[in-house]
């Protein structure tokens, strides 16, 4: 089903162009910034980039397949001035009470505090503005990315991304050079707050940040409980009967091991550093440039770094192409991350990697098959991708970690 999203222009004062937010925005006075919880001045932005105002119409269209059915919606702004022509995204809220109980407008924190960070800027789209609520709605003004492509395009036609797509996916770029691009760009992050748990933990907003600090036991157990409840559910179904049984002893294991105490002890003899949370080649984007563009920050969160980087591979990587490319995409993440992990080991990088990584998808499984947007055929790919990462790196029922939320 098709909804196309209305953005309705107002003229107030000195031409001064104002986009409704939904139905929040009944404008009474001039706007003091670009973006407020309740409404956007375009005409701002254009001027803060350009020095000079709007002076023609404002168009929105839908963004319909980016966002999906989840709880964002994308909005692309067209506009033009003194014969130029500008595009930007606006992101907004599709399920307040979702994003509210998940702690999703977390991503407006995370753009907020490195707008001015230099090293990111290379890695992160331009945010011109970005607001939240205590009810769960956020806005997010930024760079619209039409021009690139998302690095999933080049994961061939074996990836899920790319089942449905009917671009031309013939490049000259493969999935360990797309890889090599993502895990050089996450590297800074994680370089950047490596081991600084006093400034991590500190961050309230940060997702794992509370349970780091020992504080709502009650809040991990129900994050544990959400998936191993729905593995409980479908762990005899139909579906089930077809997977993989090496990924079904693994996913009891797993959540046969959930606990409190061991979390707290297992945490600190890791490095932690700022985790994506939700890295996947669908959350990148190729600029024309050669520059990447990671997207999608809402599950950012305090972990395990090189958990993001198994959590990437396992998701849409051929696995004969993840390994024969591992040891080098490894030895490039830690030559990246700079003098902070002087200290760290190509042996603990592996072993935070592959344990991460299963660890995180162990969780993912059963959620993802709770989605209707993941169908038995999905569903099969990535039990067949968890399980080969997991048997090449000796990871089994015996040694297996509780799941990583």
């Amino acid at each position: 089903e098709k909804q196309s999203h209305k953005i309705i222009t107002n003229v107030i004062g000195q031409h001064r162009i104002f986009l409704s937010l939904g139905n929040l925005f009944v404008p009474s006075k001039m706007s003091q910034s670009p973006l407020s919880p309740n409404s956007l001045d375009i005409n701002a932005v254009v001027e803060l980039l350009y020095g000079f105002p709007v002076d023609g119409d404002v168009a929105s269209e839908s963004m319909d397949g980016l966002g999906g059915r989840g709880p964002s919606k994308l909005t692309k702004v067209m506009f033009g001035s003194k014969g130029r022509s500008m595009t930007l995204v606006l992101k907004q809220t599709r399920l307040p009470e979702r994003s509210k109980l998940y702690g999703l407008t977390r991503e407006v924190d995370f753009y907020t505090r490195h707008k001015n960070e230099v090293d990111f800027l290379a890695f992160l789209p331009q945010v011109y503005g970005a607001v939240k609520t205590e009810e769960g709605k956020k806005h997010i003004l930024m760079e619209c990315l039409q021009f690139g492509r998302e690095l999933g395009c080049y994961f061939g036609p074996g990836s899920p991304l790319n089942w449905n797509r009917k671009d031309d996916l013939s490049t000259g770029m493969t999935s360990a050079q797309c890889a090599k691009l993502a895990f050089e760009s996450i590297a800074k992050l994680h370089g950047k707050y490596w081991n600084s748990n006093d400034e991590l933990l500190s961050l309230k907003w940060l997702r794992g940040s509370e349970f780091r600090r020992g504080e709502n036991e009650k809040g991990f157990l129900a994050l544990q409980s959400y998936s191993s409840g729905i593995w409980s559910q479908i762990r005899d179904g139909q579906m089930v009967k077809a997977w993989d049984p090496f990924v079904c002893a693994l996913l009891d294991a797993s959540f046969s091991r959930v606990s409190w105490e061991v979390f707290q002890k297992q945490w600190r003899k890791i490095p932690q550093t700022f985790v994506h949370g939700d890295f996947h080649p669908g959350n990148a984007y190729l600029c024309k440039d050669g520059t990447l563009k990671i997207i999608d920050w809402e599950m950012v969160g305090v972990g395990s770094g090189p958990q993001d980087l198994g959590q990437f591979v396992i998701s849409h990587m051929d696995p004969d192409e993840r390994r024969s490319a591992e040891s080098i995409l490894l030895s490039t993440y830690l030559g990246c991350l700079g003098a902070s992990a002087y200290n760290y080991s190509p042996e603990q990088l592996k072993a935070d990697y592959s344990m991460g990584g299963a660890c995180r998808w162990l969780w993912f499984l059963p959620v993802l098959s709770n989605l209707p947007t993941f169908g038995e055929k999905e569903m099969m790919f990535f039990v067949q991708q968890v399980g080969e990462f997991c048997r090449d790196h000796g990871i089994s029922p015996e040694n297996v970690e509780m799941p990583r939320v």
